[in-house]
């Protein structure tokens, strides 16, 4: 039986890992209660007099970053005693719902059939509700805010769907319910949604005195120096520390104009490079990238925290040069910025030659942009003896992919595909080939594609998934980066029966092999892709205890 919330955060108090807060304290209350409510209610049973799931009054947390709201969630969602529950970022689960709501309205009485189990009507809110309300019963969304009009203009008919099919909601937020969709179009629409959530769910602020992040933050080194491993391991621990297991969601902004990508963001932290944020020049003032670094630092250093990974201290990033002198005041501004929000930035101005300064790119063509592109490239490379060297090289864009493996660990299985690749084909294997689920971006982040994918070709609808690593798998000639994610499941999670999209050329059978079984089939042969059995082996290092 798991934990009580009030027992795992007793816990925490006792072992020093936090500290008393009355904010989080209410929080723990409240979300004690709907411990309490989900126990009462127990499992729902379809069989006996027609009883129907009953919705639980649920618990919205909002408040500044830092005030332990995910932490609050992660003790909530392990305590919680429902079989079918679900933790997942609100974008993410808004992804899933518009890509369900398409597959409705696109697909004839028999793909409607198979993904929903239903094909009757136009209207496709009411059976992405029931899809949904099969696979949780309990929906836990970290940081729920609304941006856009198209969820803001569905987000009150389907959640009236969700409650009347008994799914309880749990919600974090750096907003309260008031503020969501503030100024935002046709606002007057989405009220009715802001009223459901004050009727439906308790509202709990958060937002305590303390920002704990920012307590975690004095006791580090906030610019570290130079870029060794020590530097870089201590880096992505006090990262992995700010995050405390909220996801990177990734932000855009908006420059002069132009909108420029974070995709390495989450909530108030963002970590970047300062060749993305530098190198590239946005406005007609921007004539150097010392001076681009300037402007950097004067923006962040009233509100922001800095904590940046660079080959040196302050003064020896620039200290000879064009700009130089008025690089003295940015200096002494790097030297007082140890509080406020935090922003990460590697920054190498002062390294040693960056790659990028020993490539001088001569020509390029293009090859073919028929599926994707290939190109040629001449260039000269500035080799380490300090000579240049032309070189030709073609290279195939195809885009970035992700990859992801299932595991169950009570039952020692996996989830993979098997399908016929014509490339293996030609290359004289006469098999079909067995991989992990895996497809390209095409824009999409990483780990909502991935769960498109599984969805597609495995017929699951998984809960948290986690990003292992990412990798190029051929750099001499494909500049494809591949995301690794791997996730349990169990057969909660099965919505349906896979197989791809047949309009597609997909033709996948799914197979659910033991751990074991699947090791034993990369050493005689039978698994010879290369991202499978990286996934394969990472799962049987980290996760499966050999027997």
């Amino acid at each position: 039986m798991p934990t009580s919330l009030r027992t795992a955060y007793r816990e925490r108090l006792a072992q020093g890992e936090i500290k008393p807060d009355a904010a989080q304290a209410a929080a723990v209350e409240a979300l004690s209660r709907l411990e309490a409510d989900l126990d009462g209610a127990g499992e729902p049973n379809f069989s006996f007099f027609g009883r129907k799931p009953k919705s639980q009054r649920g618990v919205y947390l909002w408040g500044p970053v830092g005030r332990g709201k995910s932490m609050l969630m992660d003790l909530f969602f392990d305590s919680a005693p429902v079989a079918k529950k679900r933790r997942i970022h609100f974008h993410a689960f808004m992804a899933e719902v518009h890509a369900d709501i398409d597959a409705w309205r696109k697909g004839d009485a028999a793909a409607r059939k198979a993904r929903f189990g239903q094909s009757k009507g136009d209207d496709p809110i009411a059976p992405t509700a029931e899809l949904i309300a099969t696979s949780a019963r309990l929906l836990c969304f970290d940081e729920l805010q609304v941006t856009d009009i198209a969820d803001a203009m569905i987000l009150g008919r389907l959640f009236e769907a969700l409650f009347a099919r008994g799914v309880t909601l749990v919600a974090t937020s750096n907003r309260p319910p008031e503020d969501l969709y503030k100024d935002g179009l046709n606002r007057q629409l989405f009220l009715p949604f802001i009223d459901m959530l004050k009727s439906a769910l308790d509202i709990v602020a958060v937002r305590g005195p303390v920002d704990f992040r920012l307590d975690r933050l004095r006791a580090a080194r906030t610019w570290l120096s130079p870029i060794d491993k020590a530097s870089q391991a201590e880096f992505e621990r006090l990262w992995a520390d700010m995050l405390d297991g909220a996801p990177e969601t990734g932000a855009t902004l908006e420059v002069l104009g132009r909108k420029m990508r974070l995709p390495r963001a989450s909530g108030g932290l963002v970590r970047t490079s300062f060749a993305s944020l530098c190198q590239q020049a946005l406005g007609p003032q921007d004539y150097l990238a010392a001076k681009r670094f300037n402007t950097l630092v004067d923006a962040l250093y009233a509100d922001a925290k800095l904590v940046a990974l660079a080959e040196a201290e302050p003064e020896g990033l620039y200290p000879e040069g064009d700009g130089a002198f008025e690089f003295e005041r940015t200096v002494s501004r790097l030297q007082e910025m140890r509080f406020g929000r935090l922003r990460f930035a590697r920054s190498r101005l002062g390294a040693p030659m960056s790659v990028k300064e020993r490539v001088r790119v001569r020509e390029t063509k293009l090859l073919s942009d028929n599926w994707y592109v290939l190109k040629t490239t001449t260039f000269d490379w500035k080799r380490r003896d300090g000579t240049w060297q032309s070189q030709s090289r073609e290279h195939y864009d195809r885009g970035n992919g992700a990859v992801l493996l299932p595991y169950n660990l009570a039952n020692r299985t996996v989830l993979l595909v098997k399908q016929f690749r014509y490339p293996a084909f030609v290359n004289g294997y006469d098999d079909l080939l067995i991989e992990a689920a895996a497809g390209l971006l095409d824009d999409a982040e990483p780990e909502v594609r991935i769960r498109a994918e599984v969805e597609e070709e495995l017929g699951y609808r998984l809960g948290k998934v986690r990003k292992v690593f990412e990798a190029f798998m051929s750099p001499g000639s494909v500049t494809e980066i591949l995301h690794f994610f791997v996730a349990e499941y169990d057969a909660s999670m099965r919505i349906g029966d896979g197989g791809g999209h047949p309009d597609e050329g997909e033709d996948i059978e799914v197979l659910e092999p033991t751990i074991d079984g699947a090791l034993a089939m990369i050493a005689d042969g039978r698994i010879r892709d290369a991202k499978t059995i990286m996934l394969l082996q990472h799962l049987a290092l980290t996760v499966f205890a050999p027997r």
